[in-house]
């Protein structure tokens, strides 16, 4: 399994917010998130579910469509909302 830059909460995450991936198929970081069935209301109900699985708020000025674009978008903006808590997330590179 190819290692992504994110932890496998993230990607377990995601996956159960978009409902046209396959649950066999790789999460591709650039894919439009749109494309797997995310769409407004989905957006919001997975950006809840990182929050409280992160233990983060993501700020308002966060919430732009761009950080919704892709997976590797969606990360960078949990990370900056991270940071911005002052909560720490391993990445999943050392897995």
């Amino acid at each position: 399994m190819a290692t992504t830059p994110w932890p496998d909460a993230f990607t377990d995450t995601v996956r159960a917010h978009v409902p046209l991936l396959r649950g066999d198929s790789s999460l591709d970081p650039d894919a439009a998130l749109a494309d797997y069935g995310l769409n407004s209301l989905r957006m919001v109900s997975l950006l809840i579910a990182l929050e409280d699985q992160f233990l983060i708020t993501v700020p308002d000025e966060l919430l732009i469509d761009s950080s919704f674009r892709n997976t590797r978008s969606l990360w960078s903006t949990i990370q900056q909302a991270a940071a911005m808590s002052g909560v720490t997330i391993a990445d999943g590179t050392d897995a």
